[in-house]
């Protein structure tokens, strides 16, 4: 997978503030934005050349229509000038800046009213109702989806606090179940949700009160439901970032980017004006965040030496994880000869300070059974330390020609072919020889998953002439029977090439996964 990146930028507060607050600070109402940060934020984009751009509200100082046309036609002209195109590249929500002070009744024609007429004009659109204040962006080819709330509702509070919302909460959970029903592959893609009050308190940056997300609670138990990889914020103004755990082990990264534009000092926390770079290498479960900020001459350059890491999704508990793990048997004759094919396709350490070297394989057959055939692939090997050699158990370590680090690219494939004997019981009538002192006239190809991975494959060729109907069965450490559902796996037939193929998304760790079938009767 590609590497992704994204731009997060917050709190732009264009346009003239509010009168007596400008007082209260000693500061004129009617000027307040800066040109040259303008066109300097601009020019950072182009030269990141994102994927997405962000930008999770406060938009502007003042709630007008006036102020959020003028405001929409200057970011038309920032963000179309930094490369982008806007409909597909450009993420918005609103800021508690950017909705009526006072909540009203009628969501549509009072609190988001002017905010819709925002998106009209910048996404240069015919209806006010064609955008939403909340919404999902799914991006299937990069395997990535948005959660976009608005978290401006407020039942009495006129000032800073926000809040999310039962119903909206609800809304975003149904999405998330059809989006695991229609959606193939979607238990693997990166989910960020994208909202402007903080969910989590912030040390730093001046103090939290009225300044809250009301319902956090609720909020941060609904990321737990939608298994959230990263949670991207804005409103305190101030830059910062951090894991936060909903278990002992899995974790989502919680981004919060400071003002990108406000020229007043007493409004940036301390940070200046910045914003933030992710770069995503979901391949490689590596998330990087950079933070640029403007020097003195007001040009935006990275603030640390290097982007801080952090891990994409859960590490495994082995230190590494395999993309792929795909098996191949083909039965070469009648008499059960067998050639099979194991294949180890993206293998990347997933976890911070973890180094792998060694890699670890298994094969047994069964005891009428003999290898007469062990190859490996030497373009990833430098060598072989066997545990066990026997004639029908092959155990051991590959020693890799590169060892993997956290965030190094991963390996494309490590693979062995082994040649077995009698691999396969092929007639009913032989069974008690091949088998001594079983009864059941069915045979399987089990395979234990010893590596954690995203997907198993399972392919077996059957003799031309030669024919089975396989289904599948799944056990756990116990032997305890697994519960499969369909989005779980497939098993396909190919009847051209006599070959069965299964496939198992996320498959349980030292689980066994066998295609099992009724052996034809002899003559």
């Amino acid at each position: 997978m590609e590497k992704i990146t994204l731009v997060h930028i917050s709190d732009l507060h264009l346009g003239p503030d509010f009168v007596l607050r400008s007082i209260g600070r000693m500061r004129r109402w009617w000027r307040t934005e800066d040109q040259t940060l303008l066109e300097n934020l601009g020019k950072a984009i182009r030269g990141i050349a994102p994927d997405y751009v962000v930008l999770s509200g406060d938009i502007v100082n003042k709630c007008s229509r006036k102020s959020l046309e003028k405001a929409a036609n200057t970011l038309r002209r920032l963000f179309t000038g930094a490369g982008l195109d806007i409909k597909s590249q450009v993420l918005l929500i609103p800021g508690n800046h950017d909705v009526k002070l006072f909540p009203t009744e009628n969501e549509y024609f009072g609190r988001v009213a002017e905010f819709l007429w925002f998106l009209q004009v910048f996404f240069d659109e015919r209806s006010m109702l064609t955008r939403k204040t909340k919404f999902i962006r799914l991006d299937a080819k990069r395997r990535l989806c948005f959660f976009c709330l608005d978290s401006t509702l407020k039942d009495k509070q006129p000032a800073a606090e926000g809040e999310v919302g039962r119903a909206q909460l609800e809304w975003l959970e149904g999405k998330q179940r059809q989006l695991l029903k229609t959606c193939a592959g979607f238990e693997s893609f990166v989910r960020i949700v994208v909202l402007h009050h903080h969910p989590h308190p912030i040390e730093a940056g001046g103090p939290e009160r009225l300044m809250q997300l009301l319902d956090a609670g609720e909020v941060i138990s609904s990321f737990r439901h939608l298994e959230v990889n990263i949670v991207l914020h804005g409103h305190k103004h101030f830059p910062h970032h951090k894991q936060e755990f909903y278990d002992t082990n899995r974790h989502y990264v919680v981004a919060g980017a400071g003002t990108a534009t406000c020229p007043f000092p007493e409004e940036q926390a301390g940070e200046g004006n910045n914003f933030h770079i992710l770069r995503l290498e979901p391949s490689k479960n590596l998330l990087e965040i950079q933070m640029m900020k403007a020097d003195n001459n007001k040009e935006y350059h990275p603030h640390y030496p290097q982007p801080v890491r952090y891990p994409l999704f859960q590490p495994s508990v082995s230190g590494y994880r395999i993309t792929e793990f795909r098996i191949l048997y083909r039965i070469l004759d009648l008499a059960g000869t067998s050639l099979i094919t194991s294949q180890r396709i993206g293998i990347f350490a997933d976890k911070p300070d973890y180094e792998l070297k060694k890699l670890m394989f298994s094969f047994n057959c069964p005891e009428v059974s003999e290898i007469v055939e062990f190859n490996y692939d030497t373009d990833s090997v430098s060598g072989v330390e066997f545990e066990t050699k026997t004639k029908r158990v092959y155990k051991g370590r590959f020693t890799l020609i590169k060892s993997l680090k956290w965030g190094s690219e991963p390996l494309g494939m490590n693979s062995f072919t082994i040649k077995v004997t009698r691999g396969f019981c092929m007639k009913a009538s032989e069974y008690q020889t091949f088998y001594p002192g079983k009864t059941s006239l069915t045979e399987s190809n089990e395979l234990a998953v010893v590596h954690p991975c995203d997907q198993l494959t399972c392919m077996i060729e059957f003799p031309y002439g030669y024919r089975v109907e396989p289904h599948l069965e799944a056990k756990d450490l116990n032997g305890m029977d697994l519960e499969m559902r369909t989005a779980d796996y497939s098993l396909k037939e190919d009847l051209i090439a006599n070959r069965y193929t299964l496939v198992v998304v996320r498959p349980v760790w030292q689980a066994v996964y066998s295609m099992v079938w009724k052996v034809p009767e002899g003559d």
